[in-house]
């Protein structure tokens, strides 16, 4: 019964199925990363309009202040971009780290199961080798048990040779 349950055990937290957890984790983090990649670009265009904002506020002077403005806050915006952006990537970095951790561990736990069910399988064996040895000696002591009289012995003191009784009691 332990056997049973030990094996099912292995089977349930087996290396394909947790490999085929972790490919899905590493596809959903590298699908972020590509999310991560297009908000980058986004970043980088938010800069590039800055920078032509800036240059606009240059080549305009005095009428060019509300571009000023304007490439102020588009410098802001991309710089909150770009540090949100770097934030995402490095929590994603450490799922990634959690999961190649996470995945080793479970497979380190389904080789000490596999060992145990292993250890429980020839203990079982064992055992029942040592119960079918006990059966068999349990049948033939009950087979010997049978041809033993159980009758008194009756011996008439008469009988008894003197000189057997010194060699009874060890006399000489």
């Amino acid at each position: 019964m332990i056997v049973y349950f030990s094996d099912k055990a292995v089977r349930r937290i087996s290396s394909t199925k947790t490999n085929a957890s972790a490919e899905l984790l590493g596809e959903a983090t590298n699908a972020l990363v590509d999310t991560i990649e297009i908000i980058t670009s986004f970043n980088n265009q938010t800069k590039l309009l800055a920078l032509n904002a800036t240059i606009e506020e240059a080549h305009c002077s005095r009428a060019g202040e509300g571009f000023a403005v304007v490439a102020n806050e588009i410098k802001e915006l991309a710089r909150q971009t770009n540090s949100a952006s770097q934030d995402i990537i490095n929590r994603i970095e450490g799922i990634q780290g959690a999961t190649i951790a996470t995945v080793g561990q479970v497979v380190e736990i389904t080789r000490i199961i596999a060992d145990a069910n292993e250890l429980v399988a020839t203990v079982s064996t064992a055992v029942g080798e040592k119960t079918a040895a006990t059966r068999k000696i349990t049948a033939r002591v009950t087979q010997a048990s049978g041809t033993i009289t159980t009758e008194p012995v009756k011996i008439d003191i008469g009988q008894v040779d003197n000189n057997a009784l010194p060699a009874l009691f060890h006399e000489e």
